[in-house]
């Protein structure tokens, strides 16, 4: 049985809330204001918030921010429900902060109901996922320390990245061994942020990883750079290897399903309009060292054949030498 946190200052609301979710079979527990809900949060460990806006001592903003921030519970779901702040700045407020909804009072319960089994069942997935690649990661000689990980993902973070690549860069050179750098990009990522929210697209990047692992060589470096950006430092790899492996990864993308059906039939849009599941790509720029003057250069060549690769039309893999006129 699920648990909500109910956090509203209105005793009413919070009956009639409460009234909703038991007869949905949720555990129920409450609290009339942030403060309260942030003291009592841990011991709860509820699986979804819902989140008035308005309230004395903690407005839900804030509190929104305190649970965001904390490791311990920024992985909760949480949908805002307000009547005072209703506005499309406070909605876009609310949502940069990490929340997962915003809805307005008066709200429609069936919607209410559909929208939280709806980001439930998206937890569940992800966690999944995240569980099947943290196996992965285990066989992967990546050591490093937490501060370095992507929060997200698991992946090493783009500040591990930039210190590995240097110092791999030049053992590539004092040792006459090549090096290849793998750059990928998620297709029209904003389109499925767009379409689903921004918490349906971090599962999507989770798949991606899944990917990566499950495909990928276990001696290669793989690091999340920014929203839906990601490296592969492949040592001892020269340029043609490195294509036949980034061509293995990119079909492997293409051909996944990313969006199962008994998940878009619980999205709230489903009634509304035909969601099917998405085909998502990536397109991949390749650079070498042996091409490269300094690390920064090989960085900066990286990037411009990602560049080419997402000017050509998307879904491609372009090597350096292929952008030399």
């Amino acid at each position: 049985m699920a648990k909500v946190l109910l956090v509203d200052d209105n005793v009413d609301m919070l009956e009639t809330l409460e009234h909703l979710f038991t007869f949905y079979d949720f555990e129920v527990a409450r609290a009339v204001n942030g403060a309260v809900a942030l003291e009592i949060v841990n011991d709860e460990n509820p699986d979804i918030i819902i989140l008035d806006a308005l309230m004395p001592v903690m407005n839900g903003f804030d509190t929104c921010e305190h649970l965001k921030t904390d490791p311990e519970t920024r992985d909760i779901p949480i949908i805002f429900l307000s009547a005072n702040y209703t506005e499309k700045e406070h909605r876009r407020k609310g949502l940069e902060l990490g929340a997962d909804d915003y809805i307005l009072k008066p709200f429609n319960a069936q919607e209410l109901i559909g929208k939280v089994n709806f980001i439930l069942k998206r937890q569940s997935l992800l966690a999944g996922i995240r569980a099947e690649n943290d196996a992965f990661l285990k066989e992967f000689e990546q050591g490093a320390a937490e501060a370095e990980r992507d929060h997200l993902t698991g992946l090493l973070a783009d500040s591990a990245f930039l210190h590995d690549l240097r110092s791999k860069f030049e053992a590539s050179k004092d040792g006459g061994s090549e090096l290849s750098l793998l750059m990928l990009d998620v297709d029209h990522f904003s389109k499925i942020s767009g379409a689903f929210g921004d918490a349906t697209g971090n599962y999507v990047l989770n798949k991606i990883v899944h990917i990566l692992l499950r495909h990928g060589r276990k001696q290669d470096y793989l690091y999340r750079l920014d929203r839906n950006r990601f490296c592969i430092l492949m040592a001892d790899t020269g340029e043609s290897i490195a294509f036949s492996e980034a061509e293995k990864l990119r079909t492997a993308i293409e051909g996944a399903e990313f969006l199962e059906p008994e998940l878009l039939e619980l999205h709230p849009g489903a009634s509304k309009r035909k969601l099917t599941p998405q085909n998502i790509t990536v397109s991949v720029g390749i650079a070498t060292a042996a091409d490269s003057a300094s690390d920064s250069l090989l960085l900066k060549s990286v990037e411009e054949a990602l560049g080419r690769a997402k000017a050509t039309g998307r879904n491609v893999t372009i090597r350096t030498s292929e952008t030399i006129n």
